[in-house]
């Protein structure tokens, strides 16, 4: 069965939806998400969920940043 999105797609709408959630630029919120993939996949067998859990991720690390600006974000 194939997917009814390609990936990059996915990707796009995951980061255009933070980056209005959080009101950041696309292009930062791109390097967070580009920093999560490289995280997440050294080392993983399946990459089938790394959408899930690097939004969730960076929804994290975003909504602390919102708390408190002078936290240091991964």
């Amino acid at each position: 069965m194939r997917p009814l999105q390609s990936k990059e797609a996915i990707e796009r709408r995951n980061i255009a939806n933070l980056a209005k959630e959080f009101t950041l630029p696309l292009a930062e919120v791109r390097a967070l998400y580009e920093a999560q993939r490289e995280r997440l996949m050294k080392g993983a067998k399946v990459g089938k969920y790394f959408s899930i859990v690097a939004v969730r991720n960076i929804r994290l690390q975003l909504a602390k940043r919102r708390t408190s600006p002078l936290v240091a974000v991964d």
